[in-house]
């Protein structure tokens, strides 16, 4: 009967942690989808009012946000279909001052409308990485940044330390890094990691 017990409660714990897991994935969903369509949803609004121009740079910045959106969905199949088990990198060789400079550009009007000071220091540096999955990371640091930070400065920056590419996104604004954490950051194991890191400091 003891044995019973025991089996039971321990069916009973597990069924309480998937359902955490669920929950979190809920929240991670609609974290990383609701940013991409809230920009394109902007960009395409304000090229219909006449706010934006039709330029060549707009538009790539709007597909940069459609292979993300792509990138989310084609993540959901895999969750869904294998439990995470096949969730891979996209990894090729990009200049991370490119990169930062795609994800900058679609956040500048942003920015710009609420006097935000934006300061970087970045340099041609190649490395290997996943680039969506940067722009991806920089989309919800710089839109956490609009939603929640006082201090309406920044300061980013890449460099390399060690064996180690970094890219470094500081702020004074305590409140902004208490909002800015990934709900995804449980959820994958560090060997899936890129070998890039991401800072989020206090100045």
């Amino acid at each position: 009967m003891n044995r019973l017990v025991n089996d039971f409660n321990e069916m009973a714990e597990k069924l309480q942690t998937l359902d955490a897991q669920r929950n979190l994935w809920n929240a991670a969903i609609a974290h990383e989808l609701r940013t991409p369509v809230t920009i394109l949803r902007g960009r395409l609004q304000g090229l219909v009012d006449g706010v934006f121009e039709p330029e060549p740079s707009l538009f790539r910045n709007l597909l940069k946000q459609t292979e993300g959106l792509t990138n989310l969905i084609e993540d959901l199949r895999v969750v869904s279909s294998s439990g995470g088990a096949g969730y891979s990198l996209m990894l090729s060789e990009v200049d991370l001052k490119a990169t930062i400079s795609n994800a900058l550009d679609t956040f500048w009007p942003d920015f710009d409308k609420k006097h935000f000071k934006i300061v970087t220091e970045i340099n041609h540096q190649y490395c290997v990485c996943d680039p969506l999955r940067i722009i991806q990371c920089l989309t919800v640091l710089f839109d956490n940044a609009l939603k929640y930070s006082t201090s309406q400065t920044l300061l980013i920056k890449n460099g390399i330390a060690g064996n180690d590419n970094l890219l470094s996104f500081r702020t004074k604004d305590l409140e902004f890094l208490k909002n800015s954490r990934s709900p995804y950051s449980s959820l994958f194991s560090e060997e899936n990691t890129p070998k890039i890191l991401i800072q989020r400091a206090v100045v």
